[in-house]
């Protein structure tokens, strides 16, 4: 008895755990944004190697609580979208994001409380960039 008590309470805090701050990241669309148009498109990315890999670059960023504003338009405006609970609506998160070369790094901004303005260290910024950029 102590035994499934503990597997259940294990279960449910591994659970826990991997859903994260808003919960299962499920999808991603990526937006293009070209100067001059309002968009280019998006791409939906749904794999669960390559949502596992957004999963863990978005770990990586260095986030700040502080308003922040660029010179030019975001490379890419990507949406995240969180499964909470099942049979409910999904928690949209938009990102808007820029890179850089030599070296890549990205600065992403985001409405949210608490994660305003991040920085991707250029390891990590390149991955991303290669994912969303084509």
């Amino acid at each position: 008895m102590n035994k499934r008590i503990l597997l259940v309470l294990f279960v449910l805090f591994v659970t826990t755990a991997c859903s994260g701050r808003f919960g299962e990241l499920t999808r991603v669309d990526v937006q293009h944004v070209t100067p001059g148009e309002d968009n280019t498109g998006v791409d939906m990315i749904t794999d669960a190697d390559s949502i596992q890999t957004i999963r863990d670059v978005m770990k990586e960023i260095q986030w700040e609580d502080k308003n922040a504003s660029m010179v030019r338009k975001a490379d890419v405006r990507a949406v995240y979208y969180y499964e909470q609970e099942e049979d409910m609506p999904e928690r949209l998160v938009e990102y808007d994001i820029w890179f850089t070369d030599k070296p890549v790094f990205a600065v992403i901004m985001s409405e949210e409380e608490g994660r305003r303005y991040g920085v991707l260290r250029p390891e990590h910024g390149g991955i991303l960039r290669d994912m969303f950029v084509k």
